[in-house]
């Protein structure tokens, strides 16, 4: 008994180059070009372990005033990235800060020494009065966490030696 006939055998090579080449063709034309322009990420170099960015929005008086609230990126590379409040009419300007590295590492050391998950829990405070006062809602990722602090619906409280840190930065 013959395991497979010739025809069978050719159109195995013939499917077999077919998906070769098929597969050649898409990695030269798809995949290289995309990962090179940096659309496919090149995990290699984006470890989340190593992650560290602060994301800061000012909301509350400030909304009441007639200009946009704040807001503020602060990346791992110690790059400030303003948009400060303007009138609603303007448009927004962005500014760009590099940071010391002594202003970073009272950053990184501000995050590292607070206790990130018990001011993430949600809160209601009584004593929040957010047309009155400027509040502040920070997206902290450090490591592969990502924490959701406000002054106002978590317990994360104005008084704190990281909220004290972290306003003096972005109100400077």
């Amino acid at each position: 008994m013959e395991l497979a006939t010739k025809p069978q055998k050719q159109l195995i090579v013939a499917t077999f180059l077919f998906g070769f080449f098929t597969g050649a063709y898409l990695y030269v034309t798809v995949f290289a070009p995309a990962y090179s322009d940096g659309i496919v990420p090149d995990l290699r170099s984006s470890s989340k372990d190593n992650d560290f960015n602060i994301q800061a929005t000012q909301y509350g008086a400030c909304l009441q005033s007639g200009l946009t609230c704040p807001t503020y990126e602060l990346d791992a590379r110690g790059m400030l990235r303003a948009l400060p409040g303007v009138p609603l009419d303007e448009e927004d300007i962005l500014v760009e800060i590099e940071l010391t590295s002594a202003d970073m590492r009272l950053v990184k050391n501000a995050v590292r020494e607070a206790t990130l998950e018990a001011y993430a829990a949600t809160s209601d405070r009584e004593d929040c009065a957010q047309v009155e006062s400027n509040e502040y809602r920070y997206m902290i990722t450090n490591g592969a966490d990502t924490y959701t602090l406000d002054t106002c619906r978590t317990d994360f409280d104005k008084t704190s030696e990281l909220q004290e840190v972290l306003e003096a930065l972005f109100e400077e």
